[in-house]
């Protein structure tokens, strides 16, 4: 199948070639804690959102097991 070319044409086809860099490197842009900020913060607040659900989800339980235990308490 190498020979007839039905390799290297699929090969083509699914995968895709790296291009070429033509500025090699002129343009480099550094980026700095100024334009991450915001990324920084949506991340904080998505820390501190799970830390607060996880908190409310621990009281849940607890509260949801003392009431169980006061339920088979009050049965027997």
């Amino acid at each position: 199948m190498r020979e007839v070319g039905l390799i290297d044409r699929e090969d083509k086809r699914w995968f895709y070639h790296k291009p070429k860099c033509e500025t090699a490197g002129q343009n480099f842009v550094s980026v700095g804690i100024q334009e991450f900020y915001p990324a920084l913060v949506v991340l904080a607040y998505g820390i501190i959102g799970s830390i607060g659900i996880l908190v409310i989800e621990i009281l849940f339980f607890k509260r949801l097991q003392a009431n169980c235990f006061h339920y088979i308490l009050s049965v027997k």
